[in-house]
């Protein structure tokens, strides 16, 4: 039997600007990597900057790059809508793990959404993002197949707000730089993970 090819839309990860979703994120690709199976191919779908910022990953994963910077939002997606597309039409699933999904995406799709800072945090989103992310994070996860949070506070959080049920799953974090400061306990994402109270840095994302 083929392995069924899961896609992971990174096109929204721009290094250096999305916060701590960077550091989980990556993290959590590391020991999926670490512990990946023959019957899945994992495919990876990202900017140059990412490429360039991790190029581990890219040499343990199969990755494809767009050639775009990250600067503008509305290039990435519609990098997103064209694209990514385009490639990943016959996946058999599609990783969202930015927080947001692209209008009209045919394979199935899982969803992570890290927190809701780009929904209610002025301070780090402006209102016209935040007007956007409105719009495109509830139809992002109405539309999603499974939706995946990094805490059962934002689960809850989360479903109070919209209804739909979700599964949290801890944030990962490189178990060889990070040090937390309490309990920590293996992380479902493979050797390289860990799962800790520590709290990570801001998120920027949904970036969208």
């Amino acid at each position: 039997m083929p392995a069924l090819t899961v896609a992971v839309n990174l096109l929204w990860l721009v290094p250096g600007h999305v916060g701590g979703t960077e550091e989980s994120t990556v993290a959590s690709l590391r020991g999926l990597a670490d512990a990946a199976a023959d019957d899945v191919d994992v495919r990876l779908f990202a900017l140059e900057p990412f490429a360039r910022a991790h190029p581990d990953l890219v040499a343990a994963l199969p990755t494809e790059v767009l050639p775009l910077s990250g600067r503008s939002r509305a290039v990435r997606v519609a990098g997103e809508a064209t694209w990514l597309a385009r490639r990943t039409a016959r996946a058999a699933l599609v990783h969202h793990a930015g927080g947001t999904a692209p209008p009209r995406t045919k394979p199935p799709y899982v969803l992570t959404l890290h927190d809701l800072q780009p929904l209610e945090a002025s301070a780090t989103h402006g209102p016209g993002k935040r007007a956007y992310l409105g719009v495109v994070v509830p139809r992002s996860l109405r539309r999603a197949r499974l939706v995946v949070v990094p805490s059962e506070f934002v689960r809850a959080t989360v479903l109070a707000r919209s209804g739909y049920p979700f599964t949290a799953v801890p944030s990962g974090a490189q178990s060889r730089s990070f040090l937390p400061a309490a309990e920590t306990r293996k992380s479902p994402f493979g050797p390289q993970a860990t799962c800790s109270t520590q709290a990570a840095p801001p998120s920027r994302a949904a970036s969208g």
